[in-house]
């Protein structure tokens, strides 16, 4: 498994919201999927360290990049509750930061969780409940 990818941007496509990085002096290009604000913030040529979570599938294995151990961990979290895929853990994360998800929680705000494309009422509830047992022990900085 990749934790960190630490190299030179060769290429930025915001809209589609990817990365390629070439890692060392390799010669290898990796696609990284990033978070929204994150990738707004990176041009070609940038040397950037991305903590790394890998998705294996039957028919692709897919890398998603991230600027601290904390949007990884979150990231990790997400994926492992029903119904929330990568995607959907990403659009969560691009409406939310770690913090603000974990208040959203606490105070049992699912509405803010319905704000999000893919996410209705009946799993913002579920999500609420999912959420709160995996969050329970974390504590996430203010971004």
């Amino acid at each position: 498994m990749i934790g960190y990818i630490r190299g030179s941007v060769v290429h930025v496509d915001a809209s589609a919201g990817e990365i390629i990085i070439e890692a060392g002096q390799s010669g290898v290009g990796y696609n990284l999927y990033l978070i929204q604000h994150d990738i707004e913030q990176i041009l070609v040529g940038d040397e950037i360290t991305r903590f790394v979570s890998t998705q294996v599938r039957e028919d692709a294995i897919t890398l998603f990049g991230f600027r601290s151990a904390e949007e990884r961990f979150l990231f990790n979290k997400l994926i492992m509750l029903n119904k929330v895929g990568p995607k959907l853990a990403l659009s969560i994360m691009n409406t939310y930061t770690p913090a603000q998800l974990q208040d959203i929680v606490w105070n049992q705000d699912d509405a803010s969780l319905r704000a999000i494309s893919g996410i209705g009422k009946q799993l913002a509830a579920k999500l609420m409940i999912d959420l709160a047992k995996l969050l329970e022990t974390c504590h996430f900085a203010p971004v």
